[in-house]
């Protein structure tokens, strides 16, 4: 049985990350009905990743002086304040077409808090729950992920169908305040700081220092940071003209695809939370296994012209995906020490965000020049390279004790 706080955390997540779902859905909604422009729907997405990255960057100075638990109620809560503000500039109409530039600062600052918040979720289940538990809690927490994503996006679509932008905003506003208020039941008393007479610097850099010197977690990031750049085959924009040149299929099928590797990282949560004994025993063999499986059907996606084929093969490489997600989150848990776990997470989400970014326009700039199939073997290759080194690391790929006597 997971702890009482683990369930406040988890429930608070959902209704954050549905409200997250929400948020974009209905700002998208609403900056497209104003403008009518491509320009600006694309610039939201980047705008929310920048911002991101700089609040990964930021975040061990603040994860030093705050606990986790204050983290996440204090972030929530300023979320919730500045979707409020967003809301009322819509509803009060002084958001048009001509002023639409001054919400990107909103989201902005909103997708800056979620660069502080996602390395405390992460630091905070080792607090929340016992060793042997950890596994089936980053399992449990990455099926409630994807259902999320799964069910909430068409969920929003609907929403917005029905009562318009504005009022998916109100929902989000409601999810956000219920999210903080369950937060603030968490049972954390502990600092994070190691010494409280560090140096700022020194401070700051714990994480990636911990990143470079511990053999493990600097194989993890470098796998991180090949798959970060592998993912983005799989944006909207590329899978657009995927379905247009490959498939030759309507449009709403780069929807389809998307749903199909969403439901296949479900699958994949679900598979790890009923074998977690399995995979904590042989995670080295199973991040191999599911990488170069990966490589090979992402290579496959690429030059199908057979729908139903794609759907599968887009599900499955969500599935693998999803095994080496689970197994790498429990090893830099496993492996990081307590007092510096969550700059370790800061500094791997700003790795994240930050390659995806820089994949973004590589690929971007590529897809205007090369045949897309190219983008999915040149994704296929930076798995296939993760893979060498999976190989090479055995000794560095494990997790020691984790499911108890």
């Amino acid at each position: 049985m997971f702890k009482k706080s683990f369930h406040f955390l988890w429930i608070g997540q959902a209704c954050a990350n549905s409200g997250d779902v929400f948020y974009i859905i209905g700002i998208i909604s609403l900056i497209y009905q104003l403008t009518g422009s491509a320009f600006y729907t694309a610039l939201l997405p980047f705008t929310i990743t920048l911002a991101r990255f700089f609040g990964s960057f930021v975040a061990p100075w603040v994860l030093d002086r705050m606990l986790l638990k204050h983290v996440l109620v204090g972030s929530q809560g300023v979320k919730t304040l500045l979707l409020m503000i967003t809301t009322f500039l819509f509803i009060s109409d002084y958001i048009t077409a001509t002023t639409v530039i001054f919400i990107f600062p909103l989201v902005s600052f909103i997708a800056f808090l979620d660069g502080w918040a996602v390395p405390a979720r992460q630091a905070l289940i080792v607090k929340i729950l016992d060793r042997k538990q950890l596994l089936k809690g980053n399992s449990f927490l990455s099926v409630v992920d994807q259902t999320i994503n799964l069910g909430c996006w068409p969920l929003g679509a609907i929403i917005t169908s029905l009562v318009g932008g504005q009022g998916l905003l109100l929902v989000t506003g409601i999810l956000f305040s219920i999210s903080t208020f369950l937060m603030l039941f968490i049972m954390d008393n502990k600092r994070n700081s190691s010494s409280s007479t560090q140096s700022k610097s020194g401070s700051f850099l714990d994480g990636w220092r911990m990143i470079w010197s511990s053999p493990s977690i600097r194989t993890i990031a470098m796998i991180d940071v090949l798959e970060s750049l592998a993912s983005v085959v799989w944006i909207a924009a590329i899978l657009y003209i995927y379905v247009e040149e490959i498939l030759q299929k309507p449009e709403a099928w780069w929807g389809y695809i998307n749903s199909t590797f969403f439901a296949g990282l479900l699958v994949g949560g679900f598979i790890t939370l009923k074998c977690q004994r399995l995979f904590a025993t042989h995670v080295h063999k199973t991040m191999l296994i599911s990488s170069i499986l990966i490589s090979l059907l992402t290579i496959l996606f690429g030059f199908t012209s057979i729908g139903s084929v794609a759907l599968i093969l887009s599900a499955a490489v969500g599935m693998f995906s999803q095994f080496k997600l689970i197994l790498s989150t429990t090893i830099y848990q496993t492996v990081a020490t307590e007092h510096v776990l969550a700059k370790v997470f800061s500094a791997r989400d700003a790795i994240l965000t930050g390659s995806f970014a820089v994949g973004t326009l590589l690929f971007g700039i590529m897809a205007d020049f090369f045949h897309v199939t190219l983008l999915f073997i040149i994704s296929a290759a930076f798995i296939f390279v993760s893979s060498i080194i999976i190989l090479l690391s055995k000794r560095f790929l494990s997790i020691h004790n984790l499911m108890g006597k």
